[in-house]
């Protein structure tokens, strides 16, 4: 088989393409918060509690803080207000975040260009508001203190952890990651060179591997479109085993086949994807944007981070 050969990595952060909520199943006791309203107890601060977590009337700083067992990449938060239309609409305006990973003493801010970020909560009532993170942290103890509110420090929150990421790797002339949010003015445009991304920690029970790539304007065949499995590294020196890639059928996508060597089955294996286009082709990640997103149904939001 023919090899690959290597690029040096970005040094930019891998960016996720998958993530999972990580506090609507954590225990009580990973809990803790300043104060709690005498009704409002911590654990309502999961997002499948109406009430929601409130301070008490005296907490002039109050925070909500999970143990996450473990360190964990994460790619943002998601805020609710109060859900009672019996009640007054209470929510958290802004916020900043709080984090350390495991075996850390001391927590750190969430910062850009050297000032702690404030991020921007509810508005509303209603919406529902992710915060991804434009750089991901590694964290065991997130923190979220509140800055302002409406009517009474009432939130929901949901962090949400990456479960799929890759390694960009780019031509010089770039600094950008190979991944990047849907605005077009922050999408890669690769004009006839490659954008190389590894896809790290895939897992097959068969030698035989089908896979499907998708995208707008994709191409598929091996001058445009090469798909490898890693099967050596040697230092620096990566070699692949190219797959096979067929035409693309009536929706478009292309259908590749791989074959994994014995001892690549059942354990994790680097996959290796090159894309190459004219000045129109873009490669892109289709999640969300860095910075504040109003969602508008959070239960199919966490079908599709799941399922990419």
């Amino acid at each position: 088989m023919q090899s690959i050969e290597p690029h040096r990595a970005s040094t930019s952060s891998c960016p996720c393409i998958g993530f999972e909520p990580l506090v609507i199943d954590v225990q009580d006791s990973q809990i803790s918060v300043s104060s709690c309203y005498h009704t409002f107890p911590k654990c309502q601060i999961k997002s499948t509690v109406l009430k929601g977590w409130a301070a008490d009337n005296n907490d002039q700083t109050p925070w909500v803080e999970v143990d996450l067992l473990g360190d964990k990449l994460i790619g943002g938060v998601v805020t609710w207000p109060r859900s009672d239309v019996h009640i007054e609409h209470q929510y958290v305006k802004t916020f900043n975040i709080q984090y350390r990973a495991g075996g850390e003493a001391g927590f750190e801010y969430y910062m850009d260009s050297g000032n702690i970020v404030t991020f921007v909560g509810s508005e509303n009532g209603q919406d529902i508001v992710l915060n991804g993170f434009p750089k991901k942290i590694i964290a065991r103890h997130v923190r979220l203190n509140v800055l302002t509110f409406h009517n009474h420090p009432t939130m929901r929150l949901e962090i949400l952890g990456c479960t799929k990421r890759v390694l960009p790797y780019v031509n010089n002339e770039y600094t950008s990651p190979a991944l990047c949010d849907t605005a077009a003015e922050k999408c890669i445009r690769i004009r006839n060179n490659r954008i190389r991304v590894q896809w790290k920690g895939m897992v097959s029970a068969f030698s035989s591997t089908n896979l499907v790539l998708s995208g707008k304007f994709l191409i598929c065949n091996f001058r445009s479109t090469i798909v490898g499995i890693e099967k050596e590294s040697t230092g620096c020196e990566v070699g692949y085993d190219l797959c096979k890639i067929g035409d693309a059928n009536d929706d478009g996508k292309c259908q590749v086949w791989c074959h994994l060597k014995e001892w690549q089955v059942g354990q994790s294996f680097n996959l290796l994807i090159l894309v190459t286009g004219d000045e129109s082709t873009e490669l892109c990640s289709v999640l969300w944007s860095p910075g504040r997103n109003v969602i508008t149904d959070w239960n199919s939001f966490i079908q599709i981070i799941k399922q990419v």
